[in-house]
């Protein structure tokens, strides 16, 4: 018979199906029942009453319904107001019917008004007026055509792809107008070099013009005043045939989005917004494996290791500084995170080795360095092992540390602390939290996940405001549950539960660790591994999880 505390425990399981604000409670009451001395602790696991698994697979069950009821017909304004990039409708009149804060803020302009004249460049504004006359014959959901806002200075923005949908609420058709990502792309890249015959320098500056950057940002990097940068522009658009950067920007973002001709004549799958689909493998065994490509893609190569929850995903300011100091960040999903198959079979970090090693040999990439981030940093560990003689050194951004001591335990912050104590000891219960996360993000929204996320940071809380940084965690948050919990508990449970000490013990490689003082994992307990190698060094600087996002140039200064 469960005991009075579980009894109050299975109720609080439930009642978190029911109002998932009330996780906290669960986390409470969860740390009271289970959190045990962790030399007593592996014996207690073994003997958790049974009807507590059942009522844990139970409640998962009941997230799974609400949660497909949640799904099951999302309003067009509900999918509006909550995207996080740039996006409004227009009715046939041209009237502005809804608009979310990014482009409110973007524009400037207000729902239940007339769009703007010098809201887009002339060409692009009759391009709308052409659609919104054609609007009852045109396919829903198709891209109908690339714009650009207005720019005085002739200088990259974002890009606007239009489409025709409906909202089934209202019975209307609207002209739906949404920011898209540009990104650079090697196969397009050599499309436009080779056709209209670019030196290195002239491809290089248009990379520099898709990743956004500006002019004068441009000649400062090169060591160049603006009157020769501006000069090397005109000769670039003079030899691809436009008139203007902006128009450059559209060509390369055309051919991106619209589908380049591979050597089997198919188009290649890089629709709009789907830069991590431009990079695709198939494993023998017909498992995907997905990664992305950010900075020079000449630079230096190297590997990036990310984290359970904060993936694979960028924010600007780190992708800017990436290009400045020609690095290629090359950064695999691993599998069943984002859009990487799941693979549960035996091995996991076997299988891992072989996906990055399918992902360098991709690349053409024989020797590497290695940026870990986090929980991310056991996978560094375990390539460091497999692969000595490729790798150069690794980096570990606040990385996580074992745990195997009561005082390490302890010195974890809720809700860490649970999730960690619960993915190595009872891992059958772990799948659960997993299942609540994945339902508070679609549920509760991206913001209240950051902040109960990062309650304990002001740190990183400071750096949820930032609208890029907040951008990329909801992106991130997406990604991780993008294949469901499956796959994202078992890599929880796998880099938690591994046996660290001895990868730690195995490896002499160079292994730079740089923390911050309000990081998930205690800095005490980083000194305590830094110990234990010659080859560990330890840089410590003020600042919280996001310091890498946030503070991109001192993490990797020197990489």
């Amino acid at each position: 018979m469960p005991s009075e505390s579980e009894h109050k425990l299975i109720e609080s399981i439930y009642d978190v199906t029911i109002d998932l604000a009330k996780y906290s409670d669960l986390l409470s009451l969860w740390e009271a029942e289970f959190l045990r001395p962790v030399a007593g602790t592996s014996e207690m696991a073994q003997n958790i009453d049974p009807s507590i698994e059942a009522h844990v697979t139970r409640a998962s069950t009941v997230l799974d319904m609400t949660q497909a009821q949640n799904e099951a017909t999302p309003s067009l304004r509900q999918l509006v107001i909550e995207n996080t990039l740039p996006i409004f409708m227009l009715s046939v009149d041209k009237e502005i019917s809804l608009v979310n804060d990014a482009a409110l803020d973007f524009f400037g302009f207000e729902a239940g008004k007339k769009l703007p004249e010098q809201a887009f460049e002339p060409e692009d504004g009759q391009k709308i007026d052409q659609y919104l006359n054609q609007l009852d014959e045109l396919e829903a959901g198709r891209i109908l055509a690339i714009i650009q806002p207005q720019d005085d200075e002739g200088e990259a923005s974002l890009l606007f792809a239009l489409f025709k949908v409906h909202d089934a609420e209202t019975t209307q058709d609207y002209l739906q107008i949404s920011a898209v990502h540009t990104v650079w792309n090697d196969d397009v890249a050599d499309i436009i070099k080779n056709t209209f015959a670019l030196s290195d320098a002239e491809i290089d500056l248009a990379q520099r013009y898709v990743a956004g950057e500006k002019l004068i940002n441009i000649a400062e990097e090169r060591g160049r005043s603006l009157n020769t940068v501006k000069t090397q522009s005109k000769i670039l658009l003079r030899k691809t045939k436009l008139k203007t950067q902006s128009e450059l920007v559209r060509l390369f973002s055309a051919l991106q989005n619209f589908g380049v001709q591979n050597d089997n004549g198919k188009a290649n799958d890089a629709g709009i917004g789907k830069q991590r689909h431009t990079n695709i493998i198939e494993r023998e065994d017909g498992r995907k494996i997905y990664y992305e490509i950010y900075g020079d893609p000449k630079g230096e190569p190297v590997l990036f290791a990310h984290d359970i929850i904060m993936g694979t995903k960028l924010p600007k300011k780190l992708i800017g500084y990436l290009y400045a100091q020609k690095i290629k960040l090359i950064a695999p999903h691993r599998a069943g995170y984002g859009y990487s198959d799941v693979y549960m079979g035996p091995d996991r970090l076997n299988n891992f080795v072989e996906d990055v090693s399918l992902v360098l040999e991709a690349e053409k990439v024989d020797r590497f360095k290695i940026l870990g981030f986090y929980a991310g940093s056991v996978y560094a560990f375990y390539l460091a092992i497999a692969m000595p003689q490729r790798l150069i050194k690794m980096r570990l951004i606040n990385s996580y540390v074992p745990m195997t001591s009561q005082a390490q335990m302890d010195a974890i912050p809720m809700p860490i602390k649970v999730l960690v104590y619960t993915a190595k000891y009872m891992p059958k219960l772990f799948p659960f939290f997993m299942h609540v996360m994945a339902a508070q993000v679609k549920r509760l929204g991206h913001d209240y996940v950051m902040k109960e996320y990062f309650k304990d940071s002001e740190f990183d809380l400071k750096s949820c405001q930032d609208p890029d940084i907040a951008e990329f965690i909801a992106e991130s948050f997406n990604c991780a549950f993008e294949t469901g919990t499956l796959g994202t508990s078992q890599t929880a449970i796998d880099a938690i539960g591994y046996d660290w000490p001895s990868l730690l013990k195995e490896n002499k490689m160079i292994v730079e660790y740089f923390h911050a003082s309000e990081s998930f994992s205690p800095v005490d307990l980083v000194k305590d591994i830094v110990q234990m190698q010659e080859s560990f060094s330890l840089k410590l600087f003020k600042g919280g999880q996001l310091i890498l996002y946030e503070n991109p140039e001192e993490m990797l200064k020197g990489l």
